[in-house]
């Protein structure tokens, strides 16, 4: 989860053609206002959050400069000044309400990721972090050096999949031997009805 100040930053970078009509930017402010709260009413905070911030700079920073509000040549470049105009006073005191409520919620939830975080990530009470793991008990039936001969036979095996167990190695037979299983024996003639 992002904090509001990564969001705005996120909503500011953006392309603007300053040479692209008004009209064309009005309708990116209506489309950016729909999908915001779209974004609010399906509980995305944070993109509705970021479309706000955006339909915002786009209004209050950079169209505030366009050569189409500053001086309108045709009527309808007159029309979509008054419409933008309109804009500002209607509209956007409306949406800064709202993006300073998103903006209350993002930071929320923020710190609450972030307290999260902090307990999944603490060390633990009483042990520092360069602190030696405890010795792990062996059973007694544990055979260090047929663990270390199995250890070196799977190593020379290398990673062949297919392990080869014939008559002629009885260390591989002696691997795969283990004695605290029973042993069955089924003699040929127990089969015959």
């Amino acid at each position: 989860m992002k904090s509001s100040a990564q969001l705005c930053t996120e909503a500011r970078n953006y392309n603007f053609n300053a040479a692209a009509p008004l009209r064309l930017y009005l309708a990116t402010c209506v489309r950016l206002v729909e999908e915001a709260q779209a974004a609010a009413q399906a509980d995305d905070v944070a993109r509705a959050y970021t479309l706000y911030v955006r339909y915002l700079d786009l209004c209050m920073h950079r169209l505030s400069g366009h050569r189409e509000v500053q001086q309108p040549a045709t009527d309808a470049e007159r029309l979509s000044r008054d419409e933008y105009e309109q804009l500002l006073k209607l509209e956007v005191p409306a949406v800064l309400r709202l993006t300073e409520e998103l903006k209350s919620a993002v930071d929320l939830r923020h710190e609450r990721a972030r307290a999260s975080l902090a307990r999944s990530v603490a060390p633990e009470v009483g042990r520092s972090e360069h602190s030696r793991p405890e010795a792990v008990q062996l059973p007694p039936s544990f055979d260090e050096e047929r663990f270390n001969r199995t250890v070196q036979w799977f190593a020379a095996a290398g990673r062949s999949m297919s392990l080869p167990v014939s008559a002629e190695e009885p260390a591989v037979r002696e691997v795969f031997s283990y004695p605290e299983l029973p042993k069955l024996s089924v003699a040929p003639e127990s089969w015959a009805p």
